[in-house]
């Protein structure tokens, strides 16, 4: 029987499971190395995630 991973987000909690086992879920990122509410390494929905690449767009731009 295949297993199904599930992956939910640090931040809403909004929760995805695999469409077939191991082929992980689309638009969703971990961020390693970085600590979020004593979560390590916290999931990040597609949604929070765009969040994220928008703020670090906003600074670098920022910084030219």
């Amino acid at each position: 029987m295949p297993i199904l991973r599930m992956i939910q987000c640090s931040i809403c909690d909004e929760q995805a499971t695999e469409p077939q086992p191991n082929a992980g879920w689309k638009g969703w990122g971990q961020l390693f190395g970085v600590v979020l509410d004593d979560d390590e390494s916290p999931c990040l929905c597609p949604k929070h995630l765009a969040m994220v690449a928008d703020y670090i767009d906003e600074v670098k731009h920022g910084m030219d």
